[in-house]
């Protein structure tokens, strides 16, 4: 089918086409307590085809998603349906260039092997009783084709961990989710026992009062703690005037280095970007100057800046100061679970209910929760950022993130 369609696609006199085969797979095991309920295997293959015109001097594009097991009257029919699309969108004219390249080898897969070997390491502390989980061993593996004749191929994995922790003196339950492409570099044993004493110590919580605090972020809060700067860095954002950052001036006083890095291994890795255009390593910020505007092809060349590629895992640098170090100070709060958090990107603003947070006084770590925590990333001079680093989701940098005068509502 891969051969009828490259085929048919060079016969319809495109500006530039790409063909894409996806082929995945996903082991799941379900356990109830820590016996096993069940266990699955999935599996799904699939094309997805993007197609460009030009037209009036525009450049349209469209994409369908082909189903493995479709016939090929019926991938024609596609085909042709997503060309008659494209003739309708109506982007400035932008050149695509039909070179020859050559890919950086990229195999990030996860054997199967490793979903068992988890689940048999993993211990249940003796302060909690473990009421259910959820293994998932997703791999994936993308088969690439242009029509400057490049092609490549990607493999890559992920484990998603889901587990429900219940308290044993009484019906509390405690629930983290969190997927992981560089298993190597995870300490599961860690993230277990603090997901244990989170569920115990949500017992003894109490209420925050409300006050400015030196406030240090971990584990799911930062996911999209720096969105803000991923959003106005990107080069769509300039195109559109939606971005407030200028390139090569400093756009946050604090000291924040940023990069695109598309090799390492991350939810985000790949040898190319959805054209065929090579990935690389570049910087976003550095000290908190914006280096690069992310620019693909289209939007390097409708700003008449230099072409850095899509972006790739974007990794916040660490900093020098250990955890400990960081929470040691007396008042300082450690917010570690929270309700759904998303900063605004194109403001700043952020905010979010605190699920459990722990207040330095006194030398013990006291558990609070309820309240909100809230505040504007332009308005921080200074950040304090973790040697440590931590890889999960779409997160790759310090561990734990400190801010000064943090709004704390009890």
């Amino acid at each position: 089918m891969i051969e009828r369609i490259k085929s048919y696609l060079d016969s319809l006199n495109l500006k530039f086409w790409t063909l894409v085969q996806l082929q995945g797979s996903r082991d799941e095991i379900y356990t109830v307590g820590s016996e096993i309920e069940s266990i699955r295997k999935v599996k799904d293959s699939f094309f997805v085809i993007n197609v460009f015109v030009d037209h009036d001097n525009y450049t349209g594009n469209s994409g369908v998603k082909l189903p493995f097991r479709s016939s090929w009257e019926e991938a024609k029919a596609l085909i042709d349906k997503s060309v008659k699309n494209a003739k309708h969108i109506k982007n400035p004219f932008y050149r695509i260039d039909q070179e020859k390249y050559k890919y950086q080898s990229v195999n990030n897969s996860i054997d199967v092997s490793a979903i068992n070997h988890l689940r048999d390491i993993i211990t249940v502390p003796n302060s909690v009783d473990l009421s259910s989980s959820e293994y998932f061993l997703n791999n994936f593996k993308e088969t690439f084709f242009n029509s400057a004749g490049n092609s490549y191929e990607l493999e890559r994995g992920s484990i998603i961990l889901d587990k429900v922790f219940l308290s044993k003196d009484h019906e509390v339950e405690s629930q983290f989710m969190l997927e992981f492409a560089d298993i190597d570099h995870v300490d599961i044993d860690e993230l277990v026992k603090n997901q244990a004493k989170f569920t115990v110590d949500s017992l003894a919580a109490t209420l925050p009062v409300t006050g400015r605090y030196k406030v240090v972020f971990t584990g799911e809060v930062l996911e999209n703690f720096f969105d803000f700067f991923r959003f106005h860095a990107l080069g769509s954002n300039f195109y559109n005037k939606t971005s407030i950052f200028k390139r090569d001036e400093k756009v946050t006083d604090m000291d924040l280095t940023i990069h695109s890095q598309p090799f390492i291994k991350g939810l985000d890795t790949r040898p190319a970007d959805l054209l065929g255009y090579p990935m690389k390593d570049f910087v976003v910020l550095e000290n908190g100057v914006l280096k690069n505007i992310i620019a693909n092809n289209r939007y390097s060349q409708y700003l008449q800046i230099p072409f850095t590629g899509e972006l790739g895992n974007f990794v916040i640098e660490p900093g020098k100061l250990s955890y400990d170090d960081m929470i040691r100070e007396e008042g300082t709060l450690v917010v570690s679970k929270i309700s759904t958090f998303s900063p605004r990107e194109l403001t700043g603003d952020f905010s979010a209910e605190i699920r459990l947070a722990y207040l330095n006084k006194d030398g013990k770590q006291i558990p609070l929760k309820g309240g909100s925590f809230s505040g504007n990333l332009r308005d921080f001079k200074e950040i304090f950022l973790s040697k440590e680093v931590a890889k999960f989701n779409h997160y790759i940098g310090p561990k734990a993130v400190a801010l000064e005068g943090v709004s704390v509502a009890g």
